[in-house]
């Protein structure tokens, strides 16, 4: 056994079974993680059959197979830019360190030149191949990116909502939880330790086949592992260069232990020592194996008989042009499953879609709702583009105007737009909002049973106030005069409004001011059954109501819970109905559920009680004229899979 074939063998376990990967790839997890080990992985090791030189054909098929596993990256997630500009920047730092090398011992620098012909082919290669495959917009992602990294979770000066800074998993983590997500202290920290000995105890830069290589794994670690502790999500990508560099460590250990063995012990005490050696290695091997099995015991399967059967169904039941509109995070398995197309998914969250979808699920009036998704599925955002870029609106008036057309039918929308705009663009505008039936693409709304547990995010994204994000930034612009008189102007405040604000935003940092740009809504209770005792109605979250007048009070051992919601919210006849509730103490509402002549309730923010994602989840969609119930399909644990198909059809409201 070798020293490289023992390395080869432990790297190979240490990517296979890194807890992180593991993690997030079985149980169908929801997203295409693996990929981003898989792909990054073949690209790499293609590429070091670069080196050392030996022809040009060698160099060709190199370079040409890992411009080729990029492109494949580059079609599965939006960050695969970041694996290529490593490999770029790692190739120019070895080139300029090889030159130094060879001027320091008198060489000619003429096998530079070598360097250089596959450092071209390779951007050649993954540049045809990614345009190829996935088209220049992606191709430009390797420039544009890197500008826009430092960016992706801050506030920055853009008045849509920034969808990552509601991602859990892009939160920031320890960096020694980094450390053991990857397989332990011993791996991790045995890693660093191997390739910190092989640059300064062997010069490994300077190594011809191998210092791009290791100067590569370097700058991988040091650059994600920065981006891992800001991002829980990047610990993603160090799964490879980590797995491969305590490959490199147990080889190189091997090797100078197999040496000193050879040369100061006998042939039966050396050979015990190497075993032991291994023996030490592989405890890592047993201890991580079965601490990981331990862990996956616990998982289940995320795609479970409820997602599949629905999935299936919409594939051999729906046209084969369909989009499929819900939130973005099950966007993968719509693609591979049903096998049509999303309006936006995993690799697409952070786009106006995500604002969109929130304003649909929290509307309460469903003409708005079914007229942002005929919008989106027709002319995506271009409306409040073309506000914004060719009539000067800023983002707030222009998704309050676009907003307050879609509630009204297309007569009415046409006659409020005039009032704000010329006839030209009024005609423009009615084409983006009220698109001819006959070119809208077949569309399915689904609603699944884990929106309620996402509504905080959700709907902070949807109740994001433009306004006031505009004012933060205008803040940061001007002096406190020049702001005041922006705030009267543009928004028609008075001066004691206009410095309340400027007062206000002056005492908020970047944490606070993400609090300041939305508020969102909530549940006060879960879901709870009743106990009937003739018209009174008693439920464990505390709420009594009266079938008689539909008065509601909740009871609380807290004096500050206790007393009476905002309103009863209920379904009668298809129509949502609303009792407010006299001498309102408390601020939020009650939804009163009636299925099968039995009473639910759950206690949540009037918005929300309001909104059409209540409206479906809870009351089925009962009296909805624009969305038709495709398919309905509760889970063991009592959540439900709606799916419904938007009618696009022109009715009596003037759809």
């Amino acid at each position: 056994l070798g020293a490289g074939d023992l390395g080869a063998f432990f790297a190979s376990i240490a990517v296979n079974l890194s807890p992180f990967l593991m993690m997030r790839s079985v149980g169908e997890w929801f997203d295409t993680d693996i990929y981003s080990c898989l792909f990054p992985l073949l690209a790499f090791g293609a590429f070091l059959y670069c080196f050392p030189k030996k022809g040009l054909i060698r160099q060709a098929v190199a370079t040409c197979f890992s411009g080729l596993f990029l492109a494949f990256y580059a079609s599965t997630w939006k960050g695969w830019w970041f694996v290529f500009d490593i490999m770029i920047v790692s190739f120019l730092f070895f080139i300029l360190n090889q030159r130094i090398v060879l001027k320091e011992e008198g060489k000619e620098a003429s096998s530079i030149r070598g360097y250089f012909i596959s450092l071209g082919l390779f951007f050649a290669f993954t540049t045809f191949f990614v345009i190829l495959l996935n088209g220049f917009g992606v191709w430009k992602d390797i420039i544009l990116e890197p500008l826009r990294l430092s960016k992706v979770l801050k506030i920055t000066p853009s008045a849509w909502p920034n969808v990552y800074l509601t991602v859990a998993e892009l939160g920031p983590i320890a960096p020694f939880q980094v450390a053991q997500s990857l397989g332990g202290y011993f791996v991790f920290f045995g890693s660093m330790i191997g390739l910190v000995y092989i640059f300064l105890a062997e010069h490994g830069l300077r190594d011809d086949r191998y210092g791009f290589g290791l100067l590569c794994l370097v700058l991988w670690i040091v650059s994600t592992f920065y981006a891992s502790v800001e991002a829980l999500r990047f610990v993603l990508l160090l799964v490879v260069p980590v797995g491969l560099a305590f490959g490199i460590t147990v080889s190189k250990a091997y090797e100078l232990i197999e040496k000193a063995t050879r040369k100061y012990l006998t042939q039966g005490y050396g050979f015990a020592v190497r075993v032991f050696t291994v023996c030490v290695f592989s405890s890592f091997l047993v201890s991580n194996t079965a601490e990981l099995h331990n862990r996956l015991l616990a998982t289940t399967p995320q795609m479970n008989k409820t997602w599949h059967k629905a999935l299936t169904r919409i594939n051999k039941e729906t046209p084969k042009d369909a989009i499929i509109d819900s939130w973005w995070d099950f966007g993968h398995w719509f693609k591979a499953i049903a096998q049509r197309r999303v309006l936006f998914d995993g690799m697409t969250q952070n786009t106006p879609y995500a604002y969109w979808m929130a304003c649909v699920l929290l509307a309460d009036n469903e003409q708005e709702a079914v007229g942002i998704l005929r919008m989106i599925n027709s002319s995506a955002n271009k409306a409040a583009d073309t506000l914004q870029l060719q009539d000067g609106f800023d983002a707030s008036r222009a998704v309050e105007i676009v907003k307050k057309a879609l509630s009204k039918d297309k007569a009415k929308a046409s006659a409020y737009l005039k009032e704000h705009l010329s006839a030209a663009r009024t005609d423009e505008l009615l084409a983006y909002l009220f698109p001819v039936p006959d070119k809208l693409p077949p569309v399915y709304f689904i609603v699944s049973y884990d929106m309620p547990v996402k509504i905080n995010t959700i709907s902070y994204i949807g109740r994001w106030d433009f306004k006031n994000v505009d004012m933060w930034f205008k803040k940061k612009e001007f002096t406190k005069t020049g702001f005041i008189t922006y705030a009267m102007t543009k928004y028609a405040l008075t001066k004691e409004e206009a410095e309340n604000k400027y007062l206000e935003i002056l005492f908020l940092d970047e944490k606070e001011a993400k609090k300041w740009f939305s508020r969102p809504v909530g549940y006060f209770s879960g879901l709870t059954e009743a106990r009937q005792d003739n018209k009174l109605l008693f439920f464990d979250n505390g709420l009594v109501v009266n079938l008689d007048d539909r008065h509601a009070y909740v009871l609380s051992p807290s004096p500050e819970r206790r007393g009476m919601p905002k309103s009863l919210i209920y379904l009668e006849g298809g129509q949502l109905k609303e009792v407010t509730q006299k001498a309102s103490n408390l601020d939020y509402s009650a939804l009163l559920i009636e299925k099968d002549k039995k009473y639910q309730s759950v206690l949540l923010d009037t918005v929300l009680a309001k909104s059409l994602l209540a409206r479906i989840y809870y009351f089925g969609g009962e009296g909805l004229k624009h969305l038709k119930l495709f398919d309905k399909t509760q889970e063991k644990s009592g959540g439900y899979l709606y799916v419904f198909e938007v009618k696009w059809q022109k009715s009596k409201d003037g759809f």
